[in-house]
């Protein structure tokens, strides 16, 4: 193959057309950050006034038996509570989200329509794996504002306006409000008024619903047409409703306004929201399935403007799409100076001005290239992508600077220049094979590899067709000084050589340490903290009323702000029982751990708060368990004396429920014989106590396109205490008054607040805390803590799923690893044609990868996805400095000494590993700044690290080694001949 002089004209258009379509794609990038792909979907119906177990019978139950039906179905659970049901299905992976959406939807409407009127329309998100919020927006009312309706008016708003244009915003799933009062209809019966005709609340909402109606009624023909013909017996306002007629029987027909109140009014609230000590009404929005969390807050934010310039006082709590905005543009900052600093590296380090101007060049453009690349693919941009761009720049320049010393030192040959490279990029990119089923489980493996598998192709495409015809006959500006036998480096080479064992033993025991170390490092189970932000929870007494709530969060937020000046915000919603906070902090200042403690610390001074902040410290310290069965009040007990018992055994440090005590209750027992006496239903008991003092919602009322909740009710207000329930009266059969307390007693007793369900069964479930970090051991534990559990017949226990896929993760990047050092074996081999000589170059593979590994136990950190990944990728990475020196040694001639043809080798690949090292890592080390992202920082330690040790080794270990043998293992010395004399 003869080298043109000067590139052809189809090479010049090649690299225009790239320039041109890497331009229109730079014009389309999108930046981004993606969650883990989920399929999950959430369905939520709320039903006001209902108790959980009636939620439970009346809506969650039905809605589970119609969807438990759809296939596909991986997990099926829900959540019973006052006022709600919230049934979660999470699919498996395979199933066509889009499709089964249609599916699930069709499921909840059928359902639907055989709920009674007084059910909200149940609303179907989609849901991300997360189950935090991604945004949070707090509303304020005016400052100057009197009106004590200000914040339930200011919801109201909120309601109609703002939440349904966030909810269609591309990439939200479910948003929710907190604060405030959601308006409705109150129809307030007149006590004296109603009971001198003998109107009940009961009677009077019954009768509410039976007149606003709208009922088809039959078809009419007409001019060949058929015509629908409907009965319209809505209610337009209010003022006809106070005139709906009711038959008083003896007073005839009587107005509805003579007995009862009708007017706009708010529910009492199910929650207070606070931004820093001032009541607001607070957005929160979760991210739909696989959303774009940047593109998202985008959107959000937009909105949010929108709003501010239509009146509305709004600050934003938290946004983590901005933090991640900023953290992808801490990473651009990195790669920027990792650019920088290879570009400066290489103008004093390459000797040609036009060899510098062409590698600088490949910088931005390879990067450039990649980036448009995957974004005409619909990819966007995220953190991880430019992390591997980071990474990658350093290797992709590699195979440019063996091009041009090869060049530029007369020894440019096809067989012994490109085949090598090839190779070396094969082994780096061949890693990426056994990875694939990491990529599925994590979008930062797949973004990492995308970028590196991209921008490495298109080098070694850059190094071998572009830079040999333009550089070919060009001279270097200076003389490159190859006396290098001075250098104290090669000089400990030369001891190396001539002291092999010596050298092999020590690295021996050093990568025998870093393989003991790997099995006692513990493992890092869990996710990472949300950047700048931590998410707790106060947990309070069961029935604990909210304002006990709100006053006890408030004065620990007060405690906690006072005692920590770096906390920029605290958000807290409280709710019957609990409360949960966002708390904003200075990240550069203070660890999310430590205002963990602050935070427990905070609630342990005021009297029955227990708070709850998960951190990233906090993780894979303990096993989750959902015993299963079909009576709540025994499961409770079963967990209790089984979590109790766990605590005996020797592996366990602690146990966490995660239920409460139910709530305490009064039950109502009437005397059959006096019902009989005094001729009543039991119904009609259920029916006072109902419509007296809750007022349930009686029907839905539509007006201008909006729907509120129509409630009817008698002595709200005045029953407030057990003496007023006893009070309470009802009409007999002989229109007599009787009192409640003469019908029967009032018993205490506890009335379950929560149901939860796991696979259509009830369930509950707590947590044994332990120790030990070991995922095989903790596998075992709790296996034989199941099998050894004794439960009554109809119940069963069974560990964390979520611990077993964990465990399969981490085997599969350990099998990943393993399967990485045969790809590179049989690459090596095929491409050498020999068996011995890619185990030696192979040899030098985990000495790299023991230096990490170690200075990990040193530094206390544990093994985490993010660490493992850069090790299989170190893999690829560093036994291409042995692939450089040995071919250089295959190819050299035989008759002279070993040891010298070893020094010979070395010498003549130093400054290309120099070069090759020195830019990888100039590109690697800027991520290990502070970039807002724990993986690619992990990931940036591992490869800076195992290439210094990779460098370090090809000039010590692997020398050594070669030194070893009488006679090398060649590589196919014959090919590398014949193409240096035909090139």
């Amino acid at each position: 193959m003869t080298m043109p002089k000067s590139p052809s004209r189809r090479t010049l258009l090649l690299w225009f057309a790239l320039i041109v379509s890497t331009i229109a794609g730079l014009t389309q990038i999108e930046f981004g950050a993606s969650q883990t792909a989920s399929s999950n979907f959430i369905v939520i119906t709320r039903h006001y006034g209902i108790n959980a177990s009636e939620i439970e019978r009346s809506i969650t139950d039905p809605l589970e038996n119609q969807i438990s039906e759809l296939p596909g179905i991986k997990r099926l659970s829900s959540t019973s509570e006052f006022s709600q049901s919230r049934v979660t299905i999470t699919l498996n992976r395979a199933v066509d989200a889009d499709a089964f959406y249609l599916q699930l939807r069709d499921r909840v409407e059928r359902a639907y329509a055989g709920w009674p009127d007084s059910v909200q329309r149940p609303q179907i998100h989609s849901s991300s794996s997360r189950g935090d919020p991604i945004f949070i927006a707090a509303f304020f009312a005016a400052p100057d504002s009197k009106d004590e309706k200000g914040l339930p008016r200011l919801r109201t708003k909120i309601e109609k306006n703002v939440k349904p244009a966030v909810e269609q915003l591309k990439g939200v799933g479910e948003v929710s409000i907190s604060g405030g009062g959601i308006r409705e209809i109150h129809v307030e019966l007149i006590p004296e008024r109603s009971a001198r005709i003998g109107f009940t609340p009961g009677a009077v909402g019954g009768y509410l619903q039976g007149q606003h109606l709208r009922l088809p009624v039959g078809e009419l023909e007409e001019s060949s047409m058929d015509l629908s013909l409907i009965l319209d017996g809505h209610l337009g306002n209010l003022e006809a409703m106070e005139e709906l007629q009711l038959d008083g029987k003896e007073q005839g027909q009587i107005p509805l306004k003579s007995i009862a109140s009708v007017r706009y009014g708010y529910r009492e609230p199910e929650d207070i929201s606070r931004l820093s000590g001032r009541e607001t009404v607070t957005l929160y929005v979760k991210a739909a399935g696989g959303a774009n969390l940047v593109a998202a807050s985008r959107l959000l934010r937009r909105e949010i403007k929108s709003l501010e310039q239509s009146g509305y006082s709004i600050e934003i709590v938290y946004d983590l799409g901005a933090e991640l905005e900023k953290s992808i543009r801490q990473v651009l900052l990195a790669v920027f100076i990792g650019i920088s600093s290879i570009a400066i590296f290489l103008a004093f380090a390459l000797p040609s001005f036009r060899a510098i101007v062409h590698l600088i060049l490949l910088l931005p453009l390879s990067g450039a290239f990649t980036l448009s690349l995957l974004t005409l693919f619909g990819i966007p941009i995220d953190q991880a992508i430019l992390a591997g761009l980071a990474v990658g720049t350093g290797l992709m320049i590699d195979s440019a600077l063996v091009v041009t010393e090869a060049l530029y030192s007369g020894n440019y040959r096809f067989g012994q220049t490109v085949m090598p490279l090839a190779a070396s990029t094969a082994t780096t990119l061949i890693v990426f094979v056994p990875l694939t089923r990491a990529m599925s489980l994590s979008p930062l493996v797949l973004s990492i590899s995308l970028a590196l598998i991209l921008l490495l192709t298109f080098a070694l495409f850059y190094s071998v067709s572009f830079l040999p015809p333009f550089l070919r006959h060009s001279r270097p500006r200076r003389q490159r000084r190859t006396g290098s036998k001075g250098h104290f480096l090669l000089i400990f080479t030369l001891w190396c050589i001539h002291h092999p064992r010596r050298i092999i033993a020590l690295f021996s025991l050093i990568t025998a340490a870093s393989l003991v170390t790997a099995l006692l490092l513990p493992r890092h189970f869990g996710t990472p903290q949300d950047p700048g932000a931590l998410f707790a929870r106060l947990e309070m007494e069961s029935g604990a009323s909210l304002p006990s709530v709100d006053r006890r969060a408030s004065a620990i937020v007060r405690a906690l702000s006072a005692a920590q000046p770096d906390i920029i915000s605290v958000e807290s919603r409280a709710k019957a029982g609990q409360a949960l906070l966002t708390i904003r902090f200075n990240e550069k200042k203070i660890s999310a751990a430590h205002l963990a403690d602050s935070l427990e610390a905070a609630a342990a001074a005021v009297p029955g708060v227990f708070a709850y902040a998960p951190t990233v410290e906090d993780e894979g310290a303990g096993v989750e368990f959902t015993l299963s069965g079909g009576d709540n009040l025994q499961l409770r007990q079963l967990a209790m004396d089984i979590s109790a018992q766990a605590g005996n055994l020797p592996w366990v440090s602690g146990g966490v429920l995660h239920f409460k005590e139910n709530p305490p209750a009064y039950v109502f027992e009437p005397d059959i014989q006096e019902l009989r006496r005094l001729n009543l239903d039991i119904r009609d008991i259920a029916g006072l106590l109902k419509w007296s003092i809750q007022g349930p919602v009686a029907l839905k009322w539509f007006q201008n396109g909006e729907e509120r909740d129509l409630r009817v009710f008698m002595n709200r207000e005045k029953v407030s205490a057990l003496p007023q329930l006893h009070s309470l009266s009802i009409n007999t059969a002989e229109n007599e008054r009787a009192a409640l307390g003469q019908i029967g007693q009032w018993r205490h007793l506890e009335e379950p607040s929560r149901i939860t369900h796991a696979n259509r069964q009830r369930a509950v479930s707590f947590t044994l805390l332990t120790n030990t970090s070991n995922l095989n051991k903790l596998l075992t534990y709790s296996a034989d803590f199941v099998r050894a559990t004794s439960l009554p017949p109809g119940y069963s226990l069974l560990s964390d799923e979520a611990l077993e896929e964990k465990r399969t993760e981490y085997r599969g990047l350990w099998l990943s690893l393993a399967a990485a050092f045969l790809l590179i074996y049989a690459v090596l081999a095929v491409q050498s044609e020999s068996l011995k000589a890619p185990l030696l170059e192979l040899s030098i593979v985990p000495v790299s990868l023991a230096i990490p590994i170690l200075c990990y136990a040193i530094l206390g950190r544990p093994l985490k996805t993010s660490t493992l990944f850069g090790l299989i990728l170190l893999a690829g990475m560093a036994v291409n400095n042995a692939i450089l020196i040995h071919s250089r040694l295959a190819g050299a001639g035989t008759g002279i000494p070993l040891p010298e043809r070893i020094l010979s080798a070395v010498r003549a690949r130093y400054r290309g590993l120099i070069l090759t090292t020195g830019t990888t890592l100039l590109g690697a080390l800027p991520l290990l700044l502070r970039t807002g992202s724990p993986f690619t920082e992990d990931m940036a330690f591992v490869i800076t690290l195992g290439l210094s040790s990779s460098f370090l080794a090809a000039l010590t270990f692997f020398p050594a080694l070669l030194a070893l043998g009488k006679e090398m293992p060649g590589r196919n010395v014959r090919m590398l001949k014949e193409g240096g004399e035909k090139h």
